[in-house]
């Protein structure tokens, strides 16, 4: 299966649903499952924008009340990657809603790099997250051990 890691508060919400949308300066033509890795750096952006709104708000869904309750280095379930388009080619029906323009970059670009919004749906947290290193890109993690932990540990992506 393909993995992304992704930064604290960033990853969580996103495999939980309460993010559908990872901005990114790069695009893939990959669609489907996508396990979610929180990286292994708490960023000092990501410490303080745990403590912000909207990001404390959708947090405390999740029962993680402090950006020390943030899992680090650890698969945290899966999503499915539905769609990657330029920030300015969104599809109407996939819009990012306000709350979700702030919670990544939909700017037009970086610097002089364009930003893809890339849509996940589907949201699969597992109740055990699991220790593996992580990388840039989409990279492959072992069917098996990941399939071995969503068969043990796999939780509801409802709120708590």
């Amino acid at each position: 299966m393909k993995a992304i890691s992704i930064h604290q508060p960033w990853a969580s919400l996103l495999v939980t649903g309460r993010k559908r949308f990872e901005t990114r300066a790069w695009h893939t033509t990959h669609r489907g499952p996508v396990a979610i890795h929180a990286s292994k750096l708490l960023t000092c952006v990501g410490t303080h924008l745990s403590t912000q709104t909207p990001y404390k708000q959708l947090l405390a869904t999740i029962g993680i009340a402090t950006y020390k309750d943030l899992v680090l280095g650890k698969v945290l379930g899966q999503a499915t990657l539905a769609g990657c388009w330029r920030v300015m080619e969104i599809p109407d029906a996939n819009l990012p809603t306000e709350i979700e323009l702030a919670m990544g970059n939909f700017g037009n670009t970086q610097g002089t790099r364009e930003i893809w919004a890339w849509l996940f749906t589907d949201p699969k947290p597992l109740k055990t997250p699991f220790a593996s290193g992580g990388t840039l890109g989409l990279w492959e993690i072992d069917d098996y051990l990941y399939n071995q932990a969503e068969r043990t540990h796999s939780m509801s992506s409802e709120p708590r």
